[in-house]
């Protein structure tokens, strides 16, 4: 099944304008369930940028009507386009492995999606929150380069170990769009894809695992070796939400007041009910109700996982009855 022909079943406009050649396109993937979350990527941006035009891609598996409409909400009070292109997942299950799921990686196919619209997309993952102008990546002079990154938190360790130049985040990538058709990254990109399967197999697991670019961070950065411009850490700020020691006051966080482009990229997240008492959580929950999404709870914790953390982010912050009771849920959920 050739991928690039079927992955897309149908493309949902909102707010099209007709001069669109100076605006910003950014791209945004999850599943049905995440729209919410790349809502609030829509409406950080927007806020923080309201001298600057968009257009939203924003690629799912499924849109439920009252997303739709939450959508429609969104383009009309940000002034923005939202194109939503609704992803046939069957197209990706030749690269699919592990606890992987096709939304991992949709990014692949959207500089080939949107090479007739712009030449530069902003890809961007939705557990991020926009606090900042992003008009310097919209005008950065990209060269030869493929894509403009940010190095990862514990890039050296994952460069020896993946034999790179340097290794990035790959959870904000500034694509230049005509450079990456132009070398058919994406033929690249799923060969590495379906080598990558050959080693650990569909369940993600094999003895030469280490030898296998294991996932779609690793496989970018193997294939992009040499090929990308590193921006500042500002535009991708790994910003960490939960407690590694029961203990432990404060993340090891800097200031996120300076960033342009927060990444909560740990297993605690804005949208958290347990996360509330961050200073950046309660800037996220503003924007959120202020947004079409006013109306949708913040999560309560479903894994044990999450019970352990929320446990320990109320014992933390001196809330006792409610670190008794999810201490008590994540015992409950280890017998």
């Amino acid at each position: 099944m050739d991928i690039l022909e079927n992955a897309i079943q149908t493309t949902i406009v909102k707010q099209e304008k007709k001069e669109l050649h100076h605006a910003f396109h950014v791209g945004l993937a999850g599943t049905f369930d995440y729209i919410s979350h790349l809502g609030m990527m829509i409406m950080s941006i927007s806020r923080y940028n309201p001298d600057m035009d968009f257009v939203f891609h924003l690629f799912v598996n499924r849109l439920p009507e009252d997303e739709n409409k939450r959508l429609d909400m969104a383009a009309a009070q940000t002034g923005n386009t939202i194109k939503i292109h609704v992803v046939n997942d069957e197209a990706f299950s030749s690269i699919i492995f592990g606890q992987y799921n096709a939304s991992f990686f949709y990014r692949f196919i959207m500089p080939d999606i949107v090479s007739s619209e712009t030449d530069r997309l902003l890809y961007m993952d939705g557990d991020m929150m926009c606090r900042g102008s992003l008009r310097e990546l919209m005008e950065l002079d990209l060269g030869d380069s493929l894509a403009g990154v940010v190095s990862d938190r514990d890039e050296k360790r994952q460069m020896d170990q993946m034999q790179v130049q340097g290794f990035f985040n790959s959870g904000l990538m500034l694509i230049h769009v005509s450079q990456w058709v132009k070398k058919n990254m994406l033929a690249v990109i799923l060969q590495f894809s379906q080598d990558n399967l050959k080693y650990v197999g569909s369940n993600g697991r094999h003895s030469q695992w280490k030898h296998a670019l294991y996932n779609d961070q690793n496989i970018l950065n193997k294939v992009l070796d040499g090929k990308v411009i590193w921006l500042p850490k500002k535009y991708n700020y790994i910003y960490k939400l939960n407690r590694s020691a029961l203990f432990r006051k404060k993340a090891e966080n800097e200031d996120y007041r300076k960033q342009i482009i927060l990444h909560f990229a740990g297993s605690v997240k804005p949208w958290h009910d347990w996360a509330a008492n961050w200073p950046v959580v309660k800037e996220y929950r503003k924007i959120w109700l202020d947004s079409p999404w006013k109306d949708v709870p913040p999560s309560a914790p479903k894994s044990r996982k999450d019970c352990h953390q929320a446990a320990r982010e109320y014992r933390v912050t001196g809330q006792y009855g409610k670190a008794f009771h999810w201490y008590l849920e994540y015992y409950k959920r280890k017998l």
